[in-house]
């Protein structure tokens, strides 16, 4: 007979399935005195965009020319490659210009259009929104690539409006424009010639008609986005780009958390974490002065994070020879014997491998290094009880963690470093990754992200407990079965999956980790069944059967272990999920917690913890 075959008849008097049902059942108290971040199973956030076909070649049919010709790669663009394209205006009367109608405009929206221009013989250049029916809604940006000025010469029935120019290097400027539409047969003119930043005849649809004199200037890259501001560019060629990322959200105080695979959507359960304190400052603020820069700089707010916020920074290589390159925390306080988790979300850029290790307080001066393009560690920190682990959470965005016992009492810097061919080299200046959500905290694994500013930042313990008539409606006494099925994130001593007391300490029933990788049960303080090997971040299903003289534990289906030297039951008043009376917090999720009033036998209790 096959061990499914054994699975119980009895309905169970209590069935939580928090992964199913993603809600806490009215019985239960919840609390925690912080907010917290977890995963949905459905919300994200759009992310990188461009809504403009073959974005670096101007030379394509994508790209209506009007008196204009285009030296196809024929400079040297802002990313280091020989992708720019260099424009000479024609010697005639004309509406000297480039443009895209993507159209299909939402009303109402704002759009962002960018392009790296440089000056060549010529200076000026326009970008424009305007309308394709002739109508007179348009936005006229004129931007002097001599002075790095932007003079906004007329606006027609628009609103938003504004520009930008930003020097990127090289005498590269990033010229932006943004406007809410007011009609979705808007056109996008991205390269007009103009021939000076003011005096300039505008037509009807916002255009500048000169007399040109072949001319040139560079650009590269242009980009339109459905949002207020620009973020970091997007290649296209054959087809629009946009992109979306699961969005890490926060929980308001006593409400709990249902936690899902950020990537798979997976249910993963009811979040339970002990309370943490996120040591490093300013942890989304790279740009901050709390941040010390090594040869590399900081240009912030470029990138959409993970919690969907135009947040993340890029970081950036400078020329400097065979150094490091690299980002330090501000100073913080170590104590020995202790393990601390250093993490931080982390995106390829031009760079994709980063080094993650600190200053001082780790004799063994563990590092480890993070392939942000496979999602691999390539090199494992050693020394210090050390270990690194990395995690996906969509787009392309991995958290990045490293773990070590401190083994002096002292002050550090923790840092991320470029590592391009390794972790000393020569930069070319333009070259990097993004940054987001950096954590220190103490203890053996990372835990949820708590973001931070100005000061240091504590979640507090998550907390749920069945108490009074609500436990007492379902529990038997004198026997019973208890299923759980859960994941450890990480272990503490003696954290507990669940237990049931009487609100003391005394006699409790639980089940808990007892060590790194050994789970107990103790049953009205005389029975005890402990097994091994246990580990982290993997499911188990755990089934515990309880009778007078009678105990039994099976986990995945596993043959049973049993205790059959026991005294009578206790009188118990609370079910405590993921705590022991609000202590020994449990860190992980709980998908199941189930209780038959019988006590199973060995065969049920195999079947019902089978995969």
């Amino acid at each position: 007979m096959s061990l499914s075959a054994n699975f119980p008849t009895i309905r169970p008097s209590l069935a939580l399935d928090f992964a199913s049902s993603r809600s806490l059942d009215p019985r239960i108290t919840f609390t925690r005195a912080s907010t917290a971040t977890y995963y949905d199973d459905h919300t994200v956030a759009k992310a990188e965009e461009n809504l403009l076909l073959r974005s670096q070649e101007f030379d394509n049919a994508s790209w209506t020319k009007t008196e204009i010709n285009v030296s196809t790669d024929a400079a040297v663009a802002p990313d280091g490659t020989s992708t720019a394209e260099i424009l000479t205006d024609t010697a005639v009367s004309a509406i000297h210009r480039a443009f895209q109608a993507p159209g299909g405009f939402v009303v109402g929206q704002p759009y962002t259009l960018s392009v790296y221009v440089k000056a060549g013989t010529h200076n000026f250049v326009q970008l424009l929104f305007s309308k394709s029916d002739g109508g007179s809604h348009y936005l006229s940006v004129v931007f002097n690539l001599s002075t790095g000025a932007a003079t906004q010469t007329d606006s027609s029935n628009v609103s938003g409006a504004s520009s930008s120019i930003t020097a990127v290097g090289n005498s590269w400027y990033r010229c932006t424009i943004t406007a809410t539409a007011t009609s979705a047969a808007f056109v996008v003119a991205c390269v007009n010639f103009a021939p000076a930043a003011s005096g300039n005849t505008i037509g009807t649809q916002g255009f500048i008609t000169y007399t040109g004199t072949g001319t040139t200037f560079q650009i590269w890259g242009a980009q339109l986005e459905q949002r207020s501001a620009v973020t970091a560019y997007t290649a296209t060629t054959t087809a629009p780009i946009t992109n979306y990322i699961p969005q890490l959200l926060t929980a308001a105080a006593n409400v709990a958390r249902f936690e899902h695979n950020p990537v798979t959507r997976e249910s993963l359960g009811l979040e339970i974490e002990e309370s943490r304190t996120n040591l490093v400052t300013y942890s989304e603020q790279f740009d901050n002065a709390a941040w010390a820069k090594s040869q590399l700089t900081v240009t912030p707010n470029v990138l959409v994070a993970p919690d969907g916020t135009l947040s993340a920074d890029k970081i950036v290589e400078d020329t400097t020879a065979s150094v490091q390159h690299r980002i330090s925390s501000a100073s913080v306080s170590l104590t020995s014997g202790t393990a601390y988790s250093f993490s931080v979300y982390a995106k390829a850029g031009e760079v994709t491998n980063i080094d993650v290790f600190a200053s001082a307080g780790f004799s063994a001066g563990p590092a480890a290094t993070f392939n942000l393009s496979t999602g691999t560690i390539t090199s494992q920190p050693t020394g210090n009880s050390s270990s690194a682990s990395i995690a996906s959470v969509g787009n392309g965005w991995y958290r990045c963690a490293l773990i070590a016992t401190a083994d002096s009492t002292t002050t550090a810097l923790f840092r991320v470093r470029l590592n391009n061919g390794g972790s000393t080299y020569t930069g070319n200046g333009y070259n990097g990754l993004y940054l987001w959500g950096a954590q220190l905290e103490a203890g053996s694994f990372p835990t949820s992200y708590i973001p931070t500013v100005a000061a240091q930042v504590t979640r507090s313990a998550d907390a749920a407990s069945m108490t009074g008539t609500n436990f007492s409606s379902w529990y038997r006494a004198d026997e019973g079965t208890v299923y759980s099925d859960f994941v450890s994130s990480g272990y503490t001593a003696n954290q507990m999956i669940y237990s049931v007391t009487d609100g003391t300490l005394t006699s409790p029933l639980q089940v808990y980790f007892s060590a790194a990788n050994t789970i107990a049960m103790d049953a009205w303080g005389t029975g005890t069944i402990t097994q091994t090997p246990v580990a982290q971040n993997t499911a188990y299903k755990y089934a515990l059967g309880i009778a007078l003289n009678n105990f039994g534990v099976s986990i995945n289906a596993g043959a049973v272990a049993s205790d059959t030297t026991v005294f009578p039951a206790r009188s118990y008043s609370q079910l405590n999920i993921g705590n022991r009376n609000g202590s020994l917090i449990f860190n992980g999720t709980i998908k199941k917690l189930a209780y038959y009033p019988a006590r199973l036998t060995n065969a049920q209790l195999q079947a019902l913890t089978l995969s």
